[in-house]
Protein backbone atom coordinates (compact mmCIF):
# COMPACT_ATOMS: atom_id res chain seq x y z
CA UNK A 1 0.00 0.00 0.00
CA UNK A 2 1.42 3.41 -1.00
CA UNK A 3 0.43 6.97 -0.38
CA UNK A 4 -0.35 8.83 2.80
CA UNK A 5 -2.75 7.92 5.59
CA UNK A 6 -3.59 11.59 6.02
CA UNK A 7 -6.49 13.82 5.05
CA UNK A 8 -6.31 17.57 4.45
CA UNK A 9 -9.15 18.83 6.65
CA UNK A 10 -10.79 21.94 5.22
CA UNK A 11 -12.91 23.34 8.03
CA UNK A 12 -13.13 26.11 10.60
CA UNK A 13 -11.51 24.55 13.65
CA UNK A 14 -9.03 26.42 15.81
CA UNK A 15 -11.12 29.60 16.07
CA UNK A 16 -12.68 29.06 19.50
CA UNK A 17 -16.15 28.03 18.35
CA UNK A 18 -17.53 24.94 20.06
CA UNK A 19 -19.43 23.64 17.03
CA UNK A 20 -16.42 23.72 14.73
CA UNK A 21 -14.21 22.13 17.38
CA UNK A 22 -16.82 19.41 17.86
CA UNK A 23 -16.91 18.64 14.14
CA UNK A 24 -13.11 18.42 13.92
CA UNK A 25 -13.10 16.13 16.95
CA UNK A 26 -15.76 13.83 15.50
CA UNK A 27 -13.96 13.60 12.14
CA UNK A 28 -10.66 12.87 13.88
CA UNK A 29 -12.15 10.11 16.03
CA UNK A 30 -14.26 8.42 13.35
CA UNK A 31 -11.66 8.45 10.57
CA UNK A 32 -8.81 7.00 12.63
CA UNK A 33 -6.21 5.69 11.86
CA UNK A 34 -6.16 8.33 9.13
CA UNK A 35 -4.66 11.54 10.48
CA UNK A 36 -6.22 14.94 9.78
CA UNK A 37 -3.93 17.76 8.68
CA UNK A 38 -5.57 21.20 8.80
CA UNK A 39 -5.64 22.83 5.39
CA UNK A 40 -4.55 26.50 5.75
CA UNK A 41 -7.19 29.24 5.60
CA UNK A 42 -4.69 32.07 6.04
CA UNK A 43 -0.96 32.67 5.70
CA UNK A 44 -0.19 31.84 9.34
CA UNK A 45 -1.23 28.22 8.76
CA UNK A 46 0.66 27.70 5.49
CA UNK A 47 4.11 26.70 6.93
CA UNK A 48 2.78 23.81 9.02
CA UNK A 49 0.77 22.47 6.06
CA UNK A 50 3.74 22.71 3.69
CA UNK A 51 5.90 20.82 6.18
CA UNK A 52 3.28 18.06 6.26
CA UNK A 53 3.12 17.93 2.46
CA UNK A 54 6.91 17.79 2.12
CA UNK A 55 7.12 15.05 4.74
CA UNK A 56 4.57 12.71 3.24
CA UNK A 57 3.13 13.97 -0.03
CA UNK A 58 -0.15 15.64 -0.72
CA UNK A 59 -3.02 14.32 1.42
CA UNK A 60 -6.51 13.63 0.12
CA UNK A 61 -8.94 16.55 0.58
CA UNK A 62 -11.71 16.29 3.18
CA UNK A 63 -14.32 19.05 3.42
CA UNK A 64 -15.52 19.30 7.03
CA UNK A 65 -19.11 19.20 8.21
CA UNK A 66 -19.73 22.94 8.58
CA UNK A 67 -22.10 25.09 6.54
CA UNK A 68 -19.78 25.74 3.59
CA UNK A 69 -21.57 24.82 0.37
CA UNK A 70 -23.07 27.93 -1.21
CA UNK A 71 -20.45 30.32 0.17
CA UNK A 72 -18.26 32.20 -2.33
CA UNK A 73 -15.44 32.38 0.25
CA UNK A 74 -15.38 28.61 0.84
CA UNK A 75 -15.73 27.92 -2.89
CA UNK A 76 -12.62 29.96 -3.64
CA UNK A 77 -10.76 28.24 -0.81
CA UNK A 78 -11.85 24.85 -2.11
CA UNK A 79 -10.62 25.67 -5.61
CA UNK A 80 -7.23 26.55 -4.11
CA UNK A 81 -7.22 23.44 -1.94
CA UNK A 82 -7.70 21.17 -4.95
CA UNK A 83 -4.33 22.39 -6.26
CA UNK A 84 -2.54 21.55 -3.01
CA UNK A 85 -4.12 18.19 -2.24
CA UNK A 86 -3.92 14.80 -3.92
CA UNK A 87 -5.51 14.54 -7.40
CA UNK A 88 -8.60 12.40 -7.65
CA UNK A 89 -11.92 12.37 -5.78
CA UNK A 90 -12.26 14.43 -2.60
CA UNK A 91 -14.32 13.52 0.46
CA UNK A 92 -17.06 15.22 2.46
CA UNK A 93 -19.66 14.17 5.01
CA UNK A 94 -22.75 15.89 6.40
CA UNK A 95 -22.02 19.38 5.09
CA UNK A 96 -24.52 22.22 5.38
CA UNK A 97 -25.70 24.29 2.41
CA UNK A 98 -26.17 28.05 2.43
CA UNK A 99 -28.93 29.43 0.26
CA UNK A 100 -32.26 31.13 -0.10
CA UNK A 101 -35.43 29.08 -0.28
CA UNK A 102 -38.20 29.63 -2.86
CA UNK A 103 -39.85 33.03 -2.45
CA UNK A 104 -36.90 34.73 -0.74
CA UNK A 105 -35.55 37.95 -2.24
CA UNK A 106 -32.01 36.75 -2.95
CA UNK A 107 -33.06 33.40 -4.45
CA UNK A 108 -31.52 34.12 -7.88
CA UNK A 109 -28.16 35.16 -6.44
CA UNK A 110 -28.13 32.12 -4.16
CA UNK A 111 -28.86 29.75 -7.06
CA UNK A 112 -26.08 31.36 -9.12
CA UNK A 113 -23.57 30.67 -6.34
CA UNK A 114 -24.77 27.09 -5.95
CA UNK A 115 -24.40 26.57 -9.71
CA UNK A 116 -20.81 27.75 -9.38
CA UNK A 117 -20.35 25.00 -6.77
CA UNK A 118 -21.68 22.25 -9.02
CA UNK A 119 -18.41 21.44 -10.89
CA UNK A 120 -16.57 21.32 -7.57
CA UNK A 121 -19.12 19.01 -5.98
CA UNK A 122 -18.78 16.67 -8.97
CA UNK A 123 -15.19 16.09 -7.80
CA UNK A 124 -16.35 14.43 -4.55
CA UNK A 125 -16.92 10.70 -4.15
CA UNK A 126 -20.42 11.43 -2.84
CA UNK A 127 -22.27 14.52 -1.62
CA UNK A 128 -23.83 13.94 1.80
CA UNK A 129 -25.52 16.77 3.68
CA UNK A 130 -26.87 17.74 7.09
CA UNK A 131 -30.57 17.89 6.34
CA UNK A 132 -33.43 17.91 3.81
CA UNK A 133 -33.29 21.65 3.16
CA UNK A 134 -29.64 21.38 2.17
CA UNK A 135 -30.51 18.50 -0.16
CA UNK A 136 -33.37 20.49 -1.73
CA UNK A 137 -31.15 23.50 -2.37
CA UNK A 138 -28.64 21.31 -4.21
CA UNK A 139 -31.36 19.47 -6.11
CA UNK A 140 -32.50 22.84 -7.49
CA UNK A 141 -29.15 23.15 -9.30
CA UNK A 142 -28.96 19.52 -10.41
CA UNK A 143 -26.76 18.10 -7.65
CA UNK A 144 -27.88 14.85 -6.00
CA UNK A 145 -27.21 14.71 -2.26
CA UNK A 146 -27.93 12.16 0.45
CA UNK A 147 -29.05 13.29 3.93
CA UNK A 148 -26.97 11.70 6.68
CA UNK A 149 -27.39 14.28 9.48
CA UNK A 150 -25.02 16.59 11.28
CA UNK A 151 -21.76 14.83 12.27
CA UNK A 152 -21.96 16.59 15.66
CA UNK A 153 -24.68 14.08 16.59
CA UNK A 154 -21.82 11.65 17.27
CA UNK A 155 -20.64 13.71 20.25
CA UNK A 156 -19.43 11.62 23.17
CA UNK A 157 -21.94 11.40 26.01
CA UNK A 158 -20.56 12.91 29.25
CA UNK A 159 -19.93 10.33 31.94
CA UNK A 160 -22.05 10.39 35.10
CA UNK A 161 -24.11 13.40 34.00
CA UNK A 162 -27.91 13.13 34.06
CA UNK A 163 -30.58 15.81 33.57
CA UNK A 164 -31.66 17.70 36.67
CA UNK A 165 -35.44 18.30 37.00
CA UNK A 166 -36.79 21.69 35.88
CA UNK A 167 -33.41 22.85 34.61
CA UNK A 168 -33.45 24.85 31.40
CA UNK A 169 -30.28 25.30 29.39
CA UNK A 170 -30.15 28.49 27.33
CA UNK A 171 -27.70 29.39 24.58
CA UNK A 172 -27.54 32.83 22.97
CA UNK A 173 -25.16 33.76 20.18
CA UNK A 174 -24.90 33.55 16.43
CA UNK A 175 -22.42 33.54 13.56
CA UNK A 176 -22.91 35.22 10.20
CA UNK A 177 -26.17 36.88 9.22
CA UNK A 178 -28.97 37.03 11.79
CA UNK A 179 -32.59 36.80 10.74
CA UNK A 180 -34.08 40.15 11.68
CA UNK A 181 -30.66 41.64 12.45
CA UNK A 182 -31.60 42.59 16.03
CA UNK A 183 -29.88 40.37 18.61
CA UNK A 184 -30.81 42.54 21.65
CA UNK A 185 -34.49 42.01 20.75
CA UNK A 186 -33.92 38.25 20.61
CA UNK A 187 -32.32 38.35 24.07
CA UNK A 188 -35.14 40.46 25.53
CA UNK A 189 -37.81 38.13 24.13
CA UNK A 190 -36.03 35.07 25.45
CA UNK A 191 -35.72 36.50 28.94
CA UNK A 192 -39.43 37.34 28.76
CA UNK A 193 -40.03 33.66 27.97
CA UNK A 194 -38.04 32.65 31.06
CA UNK A 195 -40.03 35.12 33.18
CA UNK A 196 -43.31 33.63 31.91
CA UNK A 197 -42.06 30.09 32.51
CA UNK A 198 -40.99 30.96 36.07
CA UNK A 199 -44.32 32.63 36.78
CA UNK A 200 -46.30 29.63 35.55
CA UNK A 201 -44.31 27.08 37.57
CA UNK A 202 -41.83 27.87 40.33
CA UNK A 203 -38.66 25.87 40.81
CA UNK A 204 -37.09 26.37 37.40
CA UNK A 205 -33.33 26.85 37.21
CA UNK A 206 -31.78 28.63 34.25
CA UNK A 207 -28.28 27.94 32.91
CA UNK A 208 -26.92 30.37 30.30
CA UNK A 209 -24.36 28.48 28.22
CA UNK A 210 -22.05 30.21 25.74
CA UNK A 211 -20.35 28.26 22.96
CA UNK A 212 -18.07 31.00 21.63
CA UNK A 213 -16.40 34.06 23.15
CA UNK A 214 -18.50 36.09 20.72
CA UNK A 215 -21.57 34.99 22.72
CA UNK A 216 -20.46 37.01 25.77
CA UNK A 217 -22.31 40.27 24.91
CA UNK A 218 -25.57 38.33 24.50
CA UNK A 219 -24.97 36.37 27.71
CA UNK A 220 -24.14 39.52 29.67
CA UNK A 221 -27.29 41.28 28.44
CA UNK A 222 -29.35 38.18 29.25
CA UNK A 223 -27.90 38.01 32.75
CA UNK A 224 -28.61 41.70 33.33
CA UNK A 225 -32.21 41.39 32.16
CA UNK A 226 -32.74 38.19 34.15
CA UNK A 227 -31.54 39.81 37.38
CA UNK A 228 -33.86 42.77 36.73
CA UNK A 229 -36.73 40.30 36.39
CA UNK A 230 -35.74 38.57 39.68
CA UNK A 231 -34.64 35.42 37.86
CA UNK A 232 -31.61 33.54 39.14
CA UNK A 233 -29.28 32.39 36.39
CA UNK A 234 -25.95 30.62 36.11
CA UNK A 235 -23.60 31.65 33.31
CA UNK A 236 -20.87 29.51 31.75
CA UNK A 237 -18.74 29.94 28.62
CA UNK A 238 -17.95 26.51 27.14
CA UNK A 239 -16.04 26.66 23.83
CA UNK A 240 -14.61 23.17 24.42
CA UNK A 241 -17.00 20.41 23.22
CA UNK A 242 -16.57 18.26 26.35
CA UNK A 243 -17.33 21.19 28.66
CA UNK A 244 -20.34 22.24 26.61
CA UNK A 245 -21.71 18.70 26.50
CA UNK A 246 -21.23 18.41 30.26
CA UNK A 247 -23.10 21.66 30.89
CA UNK A 248 -25.95 20.73 28.55
CA UNK A 249 -26.23 17.22 30.01
CA UNK A 250 -27.39 18.76 33.32
CA UNK A 251 -30.48 20.22 31.65
CA UNK A 252 -33.92 18.67 31.37
CA UNK A 253 -34.87 21.06 28.54
CA UNK A 254 -32.85 23.28 26.22
CA UNK A 255 -33.33 26.31 24.02
CA UNK A 256 -30.41 27.34 21.83
CA UNK A 257 -29.42 29.77 19.12
CA UNK A 258 -26.02 28.34 18.12
CA UNK A 259 -26.71 25.33 15.91
CA UNK A 260 -24.35 22.88 17.59
CA UNK A 261 -25.60 23.53 21.10
CA UNK A 262 -28.95 22.15 19.93
CA UNK A 263 -27.17 19.35 18.04
CA UNK A 264 -25.44 18.33 21.28
CA UNK A 265 -28.67 18.57 23.30
CA UNK A 266 -30.49 16.44 20.72
CA UNK A 267 -27.70 13.84 20.73
CA UNK A 268 -28.15 13.64 24.50
CA UNK A 269 -31.94 13.20 24.06
CA UNK A 270 -32.70 16.53 25.73
CA UNK A 271 -35.88 18.06 24.23
CA UNK A 272 -34.99 21.39 22.66
CA UNK A 273 -36.27 24.51 20.96
CA UNK A 274 -34.09 25.88 18.18
CA UNK A 275 -33.93 29.68 18.11
CA UNK A 276 -33.07 29.68 14.43
CA UNK A 277 -31.02 32.60 13.16
CA UNK A 278 -30.49 31.09 9.70
CA UNK A 279 -31.57 28.27 7.41
CA UNK A 280 -29.13 25.84 8.98
CA UNK A 281 -31.11 25.69 12.23
CA UNK A 282 -34.30 24.75 10.39
CA UNK A 283 -32.34 22.28 8.26
CA UNK A 284 -31.07 20.44 11.31
CA UNK A 285 -34.43 20.38 13.10
CA UNK A 286 -36.11 19.03 9.96
CA UNK A 287 -33.43 16.33 9.75
CA UNK A 288 -34.51 14.96 13.13
CA UNK A 289 -38.22 15.44 12.44
CA UNK A 290 -38.61 18.36 14.84
CA UNK A 291 -39.23 21.34 12.57
CA UNK A 292 -42.20 22.37 14.73
CA UNK A 293 -39.74 23.20 17.52
CA UNK A 294 -37.73 25.67 15.43
CA UNK A 295 -38.53 29.39 15.85
CA UNK A 296 -37.01 32.04 13.58
CA UNK A 297 -35.21 34.88 15.40
CA UNK A 298 -37.01 37.56 13.39
CA UNK A 299 -40.39 36.27 14.56
CA UNK A 300 -39.73 34.77 18.01
CA UNK A 301 -41.70 36.25 20.92
CA UNK A 302 -41.45 35.58 24.63
CA UNK A 303 -44.98 34.14 24.95
CA UNK A 304 -44.46 31.85 21.94
CA UNK A 305 -41.16 30.47 23.25
CA UNK A 306 -42.60 30.04 26.75
CA UNK A 307 -45.53 28.07 25.35
CA UNK A 308 -43.20 25.76 23.43
CA UNK A 309 -41.11 25.15 26.55
CA UNK A 310 -44.20 24.45 28.67
CA UNK A 311 -45.41 21.98 26.03
CA UNK A 312 -42.01 20.27 25.92
CA UNK A 313 -41.93 19.96 29.70
CA UNK A 314 -45.45 18.51 29.85
CA UNK A 315 -44.60 15.81 27.29
CA UNK A 316 -40.96 15.34 28.22
CA UNK A 317 -41.02 11.52 28.52
CA UNK A 318 -42.48 11.03 25.04
CA UNK A 319 -40.18 13.74 23.63
CA UNK A 320 -37.11 11.92 24.97
CA UNK A 321 -38.30 8.65 23.41
CA UNK A 322 -38.91 10.35 20.06
CA UNK A 323 -35.47 12.01 20.12
CA UNK A 324 -33.76 8.75 21.02
CA UNK A 325 -35.38 7.07 18.02
CA UNK A 326 -34.89 9.75 15.36
CA UNK A 327 -31.39 10.76 16.44
CA UNK A 328 -30.37 7.12 16.79
CA UNK A 329 -31.38 6.49 13.18
CA UNK A 330 -29.24 9.41 11.96
CA UNK A 331 -26.32 8.34 14.14
CA UNK A 332 -26.47 4.98 12.38
CA UNK A 333 -26.37 6.71 8.98
CA UNK A 334 -23.43 8.84 10.07
CA UNK A 335 -21.43 5.86 11.31
CA UNK A 336 -22.12 4.07 8.04
CA UNK A 337 -21.03 7.13 6.06
CA UNK A 338 -17.80 7.38 8.07
CA UNK A 339 -17.11 3.71 7.37
CA UNK A 340 -17.56 4.38 3.64
CA UNK A 341 -15.11 7.28 3.86
CA UNK A 342 -12.52 5.06 5.56
CA UNK A 343 -12.94 2.43 2.86
CA UNK A 344 -12.64 4.99 0.05
CA UNK A 345 -9.53 6.54 1.55
CA UNK A 346 -7.98 3.11 2.02
CA UNK A 347 -8.75 2.25 -1.60
CA UNK A 348 -7.12 5.47 -2.75
CA UNK A 349 -3.89 4.41 -1.04
CA UNK A 350 -3.61 1.10 -2.89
Amino acid sequence: MGGSRRLAYLGFSGRGNMGDELLAQVFTEHLAPQRLVVYPRDRSEVPSYLRAVLAGGRPQLLLGGGTFIGSAYWRQLLVQARRWTRPGPALLLGAGVMGAEPGQADRDRSLAELRAWRPLLEQFEEVTVRGPRSAALLEAVGVAARVVGDPGLLVERPLERTPEPKTLGVNLGFGGALRGGDQPRVVRELIDALRILHRRAEGWRFHLIGANAQDLPSLELAEELARAADLEVEVALCPRPADCAGAIARCSLFIGQRLHTVVVASALAIPSVMLSYSLKGDDFMDSIGRGAWSVATDAATGPEMAELLVELDASRASQVLELTTTVGELQGRLRGAFEQLRQRQAAALR
